[in-house]
């Protein structure tokens, strides 16, 4: 029991008889499950004629949910730290360190799409300028916020449209008369 617990499985279910006579009782069957794998047992309504209790086992979500790691480095965080190499720690046990003091670790479920590097760049661009219009209430900052805003909105509708996507093209191809293109 102890070397499947280490070895990261989990018990299915309580250790609770399955084998029943009148002299004595028993656990015949024991169920274990990794964590990613999410599975429920239920015993049937019907056990007459039997001394064994089958268990039925059926996973809870259609197939395991699978998640994609990323490693995002912030490479500011990283050049600041790596500039003085401490006393005694070798040059590149030193950027080792820091690369992984300067990394962002996200889990993110297989079915969503991979991040968009220039959308997250262009968001945050868009919450930069946003806190700067809201401090200042500047008419100037107001139209760089927006103009950041319809950046963003354009890349990520384009994005949705799907890896064909050219917008030029397609306005070009409302524009133009039937079978001109």
């Amino acid at each position: 029991m102890e070397a499947t617990l280490r070895a990261g499985l989990g018990l299915l279910k309580p250790p609770s008889p399955t084998f029943v006579t009148l002299r004595c009782s028993s656990t015949l069957d024991l169920a274990f499950t990794t964590p990613g794998i999410r599975y429920e047992y239920r015993k049937p309504a019907d056990t007459w004629s039997t001394d064994h209790f089958p268990l039925f086992l059926t996973p809870t979500s259609r197939r395991p949910q699978e998640d994609r790691t990323y490693a995002v480095i912030s490479w500011p965080e990283f050049r600041a730290r790596s500039k003085e190499i401490p006393p005694g720690q070798s040059f590149l046990d030193h950027v080792a360190t820091c690369a992984r003091e300067a990394t962002t670790l996200v889990r993110v479920p297989a079915s969503s799409p991979v991040p968009d590097l220039r959308l997250l760049n262009i968001r945050g661009n868009r919450r930069c300028q946003e806190r700067i219009a809201l401090n200042t209430s500047l008419p100037a900052d107001w139209t760089a916020y927006r103009r950041i805003d319809a950046a963003c909105r354009r890349h990520a509708g384009a994005a949705r449209a799907g890896p064909g996507y050219a917008p030029a093209y397609r306005e070009a191809a409302t524009r133009a008369k039937p079978g001109a293109l």
